[in-house]
């Protein structure tokens, strides 16, 4: 299946990718980005994916502690990796505007 969204990253979300604390975590982050490339959207038990809510096309995804916060951009078929935490490091409210 050809790959319909093509990914990208802020300063944020490349900075977040290669923190020392997450490497334990890195080859299961790089893996579910790259799943994003087929369906953003689809969520399954090892993928869960929300919505922000209250955002226009804020997703967040679970990889075990980890959230990664992205943005869709359905027109461009483009998602851009905003943030890489834990779970009690993210604030979802900044992302409400975005």
């Amino acid at each position: 299946m050809k790959d319909k969204f093509s990914i990208e990253y802020t300063k944020r979300g490349e900075k977040d990718l290669n923190k020392k604390k997450f490497r334990q975590y890195r080859e299961k982050i790089i893996k579910n980005i790259s799943l994003l490339k087929k369906n953003p959207f689809f969520s399954s038990k090892k993928r869960n994916i929300r919505k922000i809510v209250n955002s226009k096309n804020i997703y967040r995804m679970k990889i075990d502690k980890l959230r990664c916060i992205y943005k869709v951009n359905k027109r461009l078929n483009i998602c851009i990796i905003l943030e890489i935490d834990f779970r009690e490091n993210i604030n979802y409210k900044k992302y409400l505007d975005y």
